[in-house]
């Protein structure tokens, strides 16, 4: 099913995050001791420095990450280790942690979605390095983003774990989220910080729907298709906005829209699309020039 990854920005998403932490850290794996209420929370939460990114399937939190910017009261990191003589003096730090995936659902496509958008959300903050004292189990995961060991594991109190501190000077990211930071920046000028991902042959528009929505694609291609008789009318890719032509016309969709390989779209909501789009002329004008080609292309593949 399509993974929905977003930023927890309502009580009730803050609140299924807390859960899912309970779930995962101390029900599946046995981390930390069980909470009277059901929940794993800390004083960083609380700050406003930190954002929490979920994962979401089928309107289900499945799993999150959070991010937490330096401030005078210094990193959720800074409890844990002391990474000041690796850092320049001056440099803007972040620190992550808190990374869970309810079992049922861990999967590569899941995890690195959430460290994409986490790392999209630091680095669009102007972070240079980033702090993460973490389970030794996601070590290696986080090597292939390029964090490096910031030292060896060691035992903490009250965690049934071993903490692995690691660290990432955001000029060793590696390719992949490289082109991750270059495609948000193209495309995210919403800033919405809110992406889907979809596996091959799921539907990422179905004709009849209300609109509610558009994807600006990151990655990977799409087919347009007659709600009829299912034929071709675009393929699209990196760059195409898809789903826009019912928010325009606030309407029903009219034609169907399918991944036909793995894709990465970026959300835009309809109410805050159009109200960009009232405030910047000169892009509801690109937006519309290509619109136009889109439809004369259909016309003429009929012809």
């Amino acid at each position: 099913m399509p993974v929905q990854i977003k930023i927890a920005n309502t009580s009730a998403l803050l609140d299924e995050l807390y859960k899912v932490r309970h779930e995962v850290f101390s029900t599946e794996e046995g981390l930390f001791a069980p909470k009277p209420d059901g929940r794993v929370f800390d004083r960083f939460d609380a700050y406003p420095t930190s954002t929490n990114i979920v994962a979401v399937i089928d309107g289900r939190v499945i799993g999150g990450m959070r991010i937490t910017l330096d401030s005078g009261i210094g990193l959720h990191a800074d409890d844990y280790y002391d990474y000041e003589p690796m850092i320049p003096a001056g440099a803007a730090r972040a620190s992550l942690g808190h990374f869970c995936i309810l079992k049922q659902y861990r999967s590569s496509q899941v995890a690195y979605a959430l460290m994409l958008m986490a790392c999209y959300y630091g680095c669009s903050q102007n972070t240079d390095w980033v702090l993460a004292p973490v389970n030794p189990s996601i070590g290696r995961m986080l090597g292939r983003i390029g964090f490096n060991k910031a030292g060896d594991s060691f035992e903490v109190p009250g965690i049934a774990s071993k903490v692995l501190p690691m660290i990432l000077d955001v000029r060793d990211l590696q390719d992949i989220f490289i082109d991750f930071l270059r495609q948000n920046d193209l495309y995210n000028f919403l800033q919405s910080y809110e992406c889907h991902v979809f596996n091959p042959d799921e539907t990422i528009i179905r004709a009849g729907d209300v609109g509610d929505m558009a994807y600006v694609i990151l990655e990977g291609e799409v087919k347009v298709l007659h709600p009829v008789d299912n034929s071709v009318l675009a393929t699209l890719g990196e760059g195409d906005i898809v789903g826009e032509l019912a928010i325009f016309m606030d309407d029903v969709r009219t034609a169907n829209v399918v991944a036909t390989s793995p894709v990465r779209a970026m959300t835009l909501h309809k109410d805050i699309f159009l109200e960009f789009l009232r405030s910047n002329p000169d892009e509801a004008l690109n937006q519309l020039k290509l619109l136009g080609r889109r439809m004369k292309a259909m016309v003429a593949s009929y012809g």
